[in-house]
């Protein structure tokens, strides 16, 4: 019996002694009213969406006349045309990754100097070339925006592996630029009574005979060829834009290019149209 008792004493002094400390441990936070609360100033405080890409430097110019809000085309099948078509035909005030010029050019190394500058030693010519492949690139957007392009963006440029030639010191580059279309002077038609494809449209150096001296002025060339095609596209009462170009050039006897346009026409007869269920 005294046993029980010295037990329950001793776990009772135990338990006081907790609830003691438990109270002055309370006692020690400050009452509610104590309490500053600091707002986060709005230009402190996280994004909604921490993955949200940073605005673009420089947005493409806005077109003169609006974009249509249908996103879809129909294809001489009845069909849907596939969504980069689409995008790149309609979307001609945006740059649109499918829409883009490829080159591939041989240049000698001297023309990737800037004024007053030397080439290098022999042992780093090769590297040269390589770190300045981006002066190749700018070949590009010159005469694109010279005819039909509003803005012309080289988002790709390097030096084709083993092209390097000493003997000549010239080299191969692999060049592409994005672009967005000037604005056509009237809308598209409706397109829900059209059909939409595609032309493949080719130029060699025996077709431009001497323009094809340089690649620059080739590249005029073949830019001029495809203004022509969409022109006489448009007289024949077809929407046409140009939604690429592939260009290699070598050589004055070397070159080649082939044109992609894209073009709305009628509806063959039987087909009706019917918008996507989405």
């Amino acid at each position: 019996m005294l046993v029980r008792v010295v037990l329950f004493l001793g776990i009772g002094l135990v338990l006081a002694a907790f609830g003691a400390a438990g109270w002055q441990y309370w006692q020690s936070f400050p009452a509610a009213s104590d309490v500053e609360i600091v707002e986060m100033p709005a230009e402190d405080a996280a994004p909604d969406d921490p993955a949200a890409p940073p605005e673009e430097v420089a947005a493409a110019p806005e077109p003169d006349v609006a974009e249509p809000g249908q996103v879809w085309l129909i294809s001489q099948g009845g069909g849907l045309v596939p969504r980069d078509d689409a995008r790149a035909f309609l979307q001609q005030g945006k740059f649109v990754r499918q829409r883009e010029v490829s080159m591939s050019l041989r240049l000698p190394l001297s023309a990737l100097l800037s004024e007053g500058e030397g080439l290098p030693g022999d042992a780093y010519l090769e590297a040269f070339a390589e770190v300045r492949a981006g002066v190749a690139g700018a070949r590009l957007c010159a005469p694109l925006l010279a005819a039909w392009a509003q803005g012309c963006a080289v988002h790709a440029a390097s030096l084709r592996d083993d092209s390097y030639d000493p003997a000549t010191q010239t080299a191969e580059f692999d060049v592409s630029a994005v672009f967005t279309l000037k604005p056509e002077t009237a809308p598209l038609p409706d397109l829900s009574a059209r059909t939409f494809t595609t032309d493949r449209l080719n130029v060699d150096a025996e077709d431009v005979g001497a323009a094809a001296a340089s690649p620059e002025a080739y590249l005029a060339e073949v830019v001029a060829a495809a203004s022509a095609a969409c022109a006489a596209e448009q007289a024949a009462g077809h929407a046409c834009r140009v939604l690429g170009m592939q260009v290699g050039w070598r050589s004055p006897q070397e070159a080649t290019a082939s044109i992609r346009l894209g073009k709305l026409g009628p509806l063959p007869k039987g087909l009706y149209p019917a918008p996507p269920l989405f």
